[in-house]
């Protein structure tokens, strides 16, 4: 429990509003810290309690537009 307490004092949870302005972290093995977060997408919707929808471009076919976060 101590953890938990600990956790909880320093986390802060990440809440978005539609039409907001975010950065997607792209996955790991990028050590240059300006390659580690791609554009500006626009939230479009909220999915669930911690996933959202972007609006992610036409060629970003492989990425699944609902990102948890």
């Amino acid at each position: 429990m101590q953890i938990k307490k600990y956790y909880d004092r320093k986390h802060t949870p990440k809440h978005f509003c539609v039409g907001d302005k975010v950065l997607l972290r792209l996955g790991r093995g990028y050590d240059i810290p300006v390659n580690q977060y791609a554009g500006r997408f626009t939230v479009l919707e909220r999915v669930g309690r911690l996933a959202y929808r972007l609006d992610l471009p036409g060629t970003w076919k492989r990425v699944h537009p609902v990102i948890s976060v």
